[in-house]
């Protein structure tokens, strides 16, 4: 089942539409209605939580006649691109992210929609946008931890039309004065691009012998990968697809020295892989390797480093999802967050993991 994440929007790209019309509405400046993307605050610091007001996403638009359909790509000619990968940023004064310079069309037209965040994501990947098929993200590469982002898209918004968003004190657009309404937004919805890791670590029972984390890191992860949303029929289904690429590597997501206690200590750094099996095949299985020390008093006993097989777990594993060896966690999947719960006993480490969808803080559906 997909995560998804919800953002009110003005605009968003579309696929292909029926009926579409290569003649461009006059603009006229009187009656000109800026396009608005409104949304709660969200970090994607804190796994898209709340979108951050600082934080900008770009849009795809397409101007057409007729209902938009991906099935009828014959009619894709006769369409007009009316925004293409442009961003949006946040304009305190409508409350709402919005792309200056872009207004809605005049009456008797539709505009489509599709987005994707963060925009500052593009440094980390080539982008396309096919209006048959969605987004494809080509070589995207994990940021160190502690620099990731929730990589999101959004499936079409489609034959949205200005009379559907405009003011609703009926004022017009002016420029000079600053009256622009209040207006209203457009409904996005976004989905997790990535999957998403949480560490947790605890001790077994509290006792004078105290013990020190020192590092955590996770062995054998494929960097980066090749995203492709394939969408179908009216654009509003996929069958997202992530194929990875690159060297399998280590990620530090923890390295300074905490004192563990009962109580789970979860690591600042975010972790969202790109999607990936980590069971042994034709790659090496990702490991966990968590490096600690025991301290009884003022004397502190030498470094120990466990490494984990986060698939086999061996002696490590008190537990696993579900009742057979099948239910075994054999992969990261894109939309679902993967939390391991580590204990740290008087003689081995405990791996407890447990799996669900992407959910926020609270667990519910995550609202931008």
């Amino acid at each position: 089942m997909t995560r998804t994440v919800y953002i009110s929007v003005v605009l968003l790209a579309a696929v292909f539409a029926a009926g579409c019309s290569r003649s461009v509405p006059e603009r006229v400046e009187d009656e000109r209605l800026p396009i608005i993307f409104e949304a709660p605050v969200v970090s994607p610091a804190t796994k898209a939580e709340v979108y951050s007001t600082a934080e900008s996403f770009k849009v795809y638009s397409l101007l057409h006649t007729g209902e938009f359909s991906v099935t009828d790509p014959s009619n894709s000619s006769q369409c007009t691109p009316w925004m293409e990968n442009v961003p949006c940023t946040y304009d305190s004064s409508l409350g709402g992210w919005i792309a200056p310079g872009y207004y809605w069309p005049a009456a008797g037209f539709y505009l489509s929609f599709q987005a994707w965040s963060p925009a500052r994501a593009e440094a980390d990947m080539t982008l396309s946008h096919n209006w048959n098929t969605g987004f494809s993200f080509s070589g995207f590469t994990s940021p160190e931890p502690g620099s990731q982002y929730d990589l999101l898209y959004t499936k079409v918004h489609a034959d949205k039309t200005r009379a559907q968003y405009t003011p609703e004190k009926g004022a017009p657009y002016d420029e000079l004065t600053g009256d622009q309404g209040p207006y209203s937004g457009i409904d996005l919805v976004f989905s997790h691009a990535l999957t998403d890791i949480v560490l947790r670590l605890r001790v077994a029972a509290s006792g004078l012998t105290k013990v020190h984390l020192t590092s955590v890191r996770v062995l054998n992860v494929f960097p980066s990968g090749d995203f492709v949303q394939n969408m179908t029929s009216s654009g509003s289904d996929d069958d997202p697809a992530w194929t990875v690429t690159g060297t399998q590597r280590a990620y530090t997501i923890f390295e300074g020295d905490q004192e563990l206690t009962i109580t789970h200590f979860t690591p600042s750094n975010v972790f969202m892989p790109v999607p990936q099996p980590i069971k042994k095949g034709v790659a090496e299985p990702v490991k966990l390797e968590i490096t600690y020390y025991r301290q009884t008093g003022e004397t502190k006993l030498d470094p120990v480093t466990e490494v984990i097989d986060l698939y086999n777990g061996g002696n490590y594993y008190e537990g696993k999802v579900g009742d057979g060896p099948a239910e075994k966690i054999t992969e990261w999947k894109r939309g679902y967050r993967y939390i391991y719960n580590i204990t740290i006993g008087l003689y081995k480490v405990f791996l407890d993991p447990t799996v669900e969808e992407w959910k926020n803080g609270n667990g519910g559906e995550i609202e931008i």
